[in-house]
């Protein structure tokens, strides 16, 4: 089979590169530098909310990489199915970073992923 590779586009901050392997399986490669999410995320995270700031406020802020890879393990972000698992591992330490809210609030809102 022909070599075959399509040149990187860039979208929304990630970069995604398509090409055939030599077995002819089609490869898309997503790689994102997520270190602006996370400084965005610590930000509003010290920014204090007021008692009448809950409606409607972000609590996670997910990148477009990590959305992609929990859909590879079967967790779709956007899927309200789905929204009570999301919930529970976005409550995970291992993702504390994503958090932009300063408190937990019974009503999880997650933002769409950029």
């Amino acid at each position: 089979m022909p070599d075959f590779s399509l040149p990187a586009e860039v979208r929304n901050g990630c970069r995604q590169d398509v090409w055939l392997d030599q077995d002819g399986k089609l490869v898309i490669y997503t790689e994102q530098d997520v270190e602006p999410i996370l400084e965005y995320a610590q930000a509003m995270r010290n920014n204090q909310f007021s008692a009448g700031d809950d409606f409607g406020r972000l609590e996670y802020e997910i990148p477009w990489v990590l959305a992609l890879e929990w859909r590879k393990q079967g967790l779709d972000v956007f899927n309200p199915v789905h929204f009570a698992l999301l919930e529970r591992k976005l409550k995970d330490i291992e993702y504390s970073k994503l958090r932009t809210a300063p408190k937990t609030h019974p009503n999880i809102r997650v933002k769409g992923t950029r």
